[in-house]
């Protein structure tokens, strides 16, 4: 007898969810950990709710908030970021298998009230959903509309005062997006399960950012094992950088938890892979600490990264090289080494340009196939 293609490929897909449930059982205390053991057995359940989740009485209400503060979600948070993300990785792994076999396959007894749920999670249906996931191009607009001339200039002269200089660096890092989506910074190839990631990582930010940072910390130790690529840890460090731009210590904060989010794909990724994203950590971590004036500490990481790009050698993605070089120079402006400064910074600048050139010459290559 032939086995149900929508529970094959759930089962498929959902090995990475059951992993990290079985991780947070680990560092969990007993009565979490129980809670725990239930969501991975019940998981599919329609019948699954808080409210029986211990055997022979009700959920105490203490509990609840024990699992928050040890998880970073609620309960039933939790179940349902579970769900949502086996869900999406089993839409964007199929176009066969029906939008209501995908529901019932995760615990919801209709499609209306699956479609409900996710919805409120993807912010968009799941036929939406998985339209998207096989074929979504994203538009990127021109780095010249975000990085001036002018502030180019004005950086390599080393003129620009601290909060400028942040600002700058700030557009730097949106720059970087631009740039990342033609230079690939990773050779691993992701699956089209996979490529729910970015929406799996701004529902976890959606929960945890107005949470205590203690409770931020055990949500990103949580989550962030369910993760196969870098998708959090480049969302986390997006919002470091807009946070410290109104809130230094905040944007601290985000950029550790960022690196709290590489430490879980350690294992997942060759060594090769995880070298890029670790860099980049310890370069917004030095950005972070920059900002609140600690141009030590900032030091400390760059030379880091500086150590990781030299193991790295000649395979040491130029955007990163571009990122130290400019990273540094701002400490050292600071310092008011200005000559250091200068040179720094000129360097960095001659590989913003090429990468520039070849950006915009990459997407006119792609508008005029296209038109």
């Amino acid at each position: 007898m032939a086995r149900d293609p929508a529970s094959v490929l759930c089962h498929q897909v959902a090995s990475t969810t059951f992993e990290r449930i079985r991780a947070d059982r680990s560092r969990t205390t007993v009565q979490v950990g129980e809670l725990l053991r239930v969501i991975e057995e019940r998981l599919f359940d329609p019948d699954l709710r808080v409210t029986s989740m211990q055997p022979g009485r009700k959920t105490d209400k203490r509990l609840i908030t024990q699992f928050n503060q040890e998880i970073g979600l609620t309960p039933w948070a939790y179940i349902t970021q579970c769900r949502m993300e086996i869900a999406g990785r089993m839409l964007a792994s199929s176009e066969d298998i029906p939008v209501w076999r995908v529901g019932t396959a995760v615990g919801y007894l209709t499609s209306k009230s699956f479609g409900r749920v996710f919805k409120r999670w993807a912010k968009v249906n799941p036929r939406e959903f998985r339209q998207q996931a096989h074929g979504e191009r994203v538009s990127h607009p021109s780095p010249r509309q975000l990085l001036t001339p002018d502030e180019i200039q004005r950086a390599v002269r080393g003129d620009l005062p601290p909060g400028e200089a942040a600002a700058l660096a700030s557009r730097l890092s949106h720059l970087q997006d631009q740039i990342r989506s033609n230079y690939q910074l990773s050779s691993t190839s992701i699956p089209q399960a996979e490529s729910i990631e970015p929406m799996m990582a701004r529902n976890v930010w959606r929960w945890i950012k107005d949470q205590p940072q203690s409770v931020q910390e055990a949500a990103i130790e949580s989550q962030a094992a369910a993760f196969r690529t870098p998708a959090l840890f480049h969302l986390m460090c997006t919002k470091s950088i807009e946070a410290g731009l109104e809130d230094d210590v905040l944007g601290m904060q985000l950029a550790n938890l960022a690196l709290l989010c590489m430490t879980a794909l350690l294992g997942k990724l060759d060594e090769v892979a995880i070298r890029i994203p670790l860099i980049r950590g310890h370069l917004l971590a030095g950005l972070a600490m920059f900002r609140c004036g600690n141009t030590d500490e900032a030091l400390q990481y760059y030379g880091i990264a500086l150590h990781m790009l030299e193991v790295t050698g000649k395979d040491a993605h130029p955007l990163l090289v571009m990122e130290l070089c400019l990273y540094r120079a701002l400490v050292e402006f600071q310092r008011g080494n200005l000559e250091d400064g200068r040179m720094l910074a000129s360097e960095g600048l001659k590989i913003m340009r090429v990468l520039i050139d070849h950006l915009e010459a990459s997407t006119e290559a792609s508008e005029g196939v296209e038109t």
